[in-house]
């Protein structure tokens, strides 16, 4: 890792969500990217669920920067955030608004349009889930049942139960995201220590509950996702018996429809297939063939 690298941690998006943003004209960026990648993380130092704060990651900084004494350094990152160069055109859905930019360096069109035709970018992601436990009380359920619409019920196979998943695409992308030249990551490292002025505190920027504790830095895209789940027979069961009383079967974010759920047994051990054609939002439509789906993000921790 490069001395001035920030540590990286991916977090699952619950549920996975269709990366259909539109294509933006020079200038101007789409309220749905935006509203996605501009906020602090919640726990940008942990695995496990995405989740996003209330606080802006340029509103945070603003603040951090009014908090310290003022100094050459200090004035010239307020003047850049404040500069017209470093704001990029936002389309809220209640009329256009100058933001400080943010960079995702490619765009779903795009990205579809890189991968087509090159079966040899198909990939697998291994996920060893031996010993693992999801049983009541532990955290998120892997595995949930949901008639359309309606709200997912977890289903929990304890401890064992589930040896690996795998996660199959035909192309994965990690989109990297980074704030424009606005914002001064170095500054941020090198005076997160303080001093403060009075009334501020590392601790309310840098904290657990930090304002600026974080930010997105990628994304985690596949296109055509289908997953292999394997099992203890007994696991499977449970699994087949309440699949067959919903109409959205989920692994983690991923969504597909219950019919397609197929099983196979050897020596005790079964493995569940869900297949990309049966994949479903979160409302119970199809994805599509060809639609890349937003199943994580990569989360930095600052301070």
């Amino acid at each position: 890792m490069k001395p001035d690298s920030l540590p990286v941690s991916m977090q699952v998006c619950l549920p996975a969500s269709l990366w259909d943003w539109p294509d933006d004209p020079l200038g101007s960026v789409s309220a749905k990217l935006y509203e996605f990648v501009s906020y602090v993380p919640e726990h940008p130092d942990n695995w496990g669920a995405y989740t996003a704060t209330t606080d802006r990651l340029s509103d945070a900084y603003s603040l951090f920067l009014s908090a310290l004494p003022q100094s050459v350094a200090v004035q010239n990152a307020q003047a850049a955030l404040a500069l017209p160069a470093n704001q990029v055109q936002v389309q809220f859905p209640n009329g256009p608004r100058m933001m400080p930019d943010w960079i995702v360096t490619e765009s779903p069109s795009g990205f579809v349009n890189n991968v087509a035709g090159k079966p040899d970018l198909a990939s697998t992601i291994v996920i060893d889930l031996s010993g693992s436990d999801d049983s009541a009380g532990s955290g998120q359920a892997l595995f949930s049942i949901a008639r359309s619409k309606a709200t997912s019920v977890p289903i929990h196979v304890g401890k064992g139960g589930v040896q690996q998943i795998k996660l199959h695409a035909d192309a994965w992308g990690n989109i990297p995201v980074r704030p424009g030249a606005w914002f001064n990551g170095a500054l941020v490292r090198l005076l997160g220590g303080g001093p403060y002025q009075t009334g501020f505190s590392r601790d309310k920027f840098f904290g657990n509950t930090g304002i600026l504790r974080g930010m997105i830095s990628g994304l985690r895209v596949g296109l055509n996702v289908s997953v292999v789940a394997t099992m203890s027979e007994h696991a499977a069961k449970k699994l087949k018996d309440v699949a067959a009383t919903g109409a959205i079967f989920r692994i983690g974010g991923l969504g597909y429809d219950a019919r397609g759920l197929s099983a196979t047994e050897t020596n005790g051990i079964s493995e569940l297939r869900l297949p990309a054609s049966s994949g479903l939002l979160e409302n119970g439509k199809p994805i599509g063939a060809n639609t890349p789906v937003l199943v994580g993000v990569d989360v930095s921790e600052l301070g």
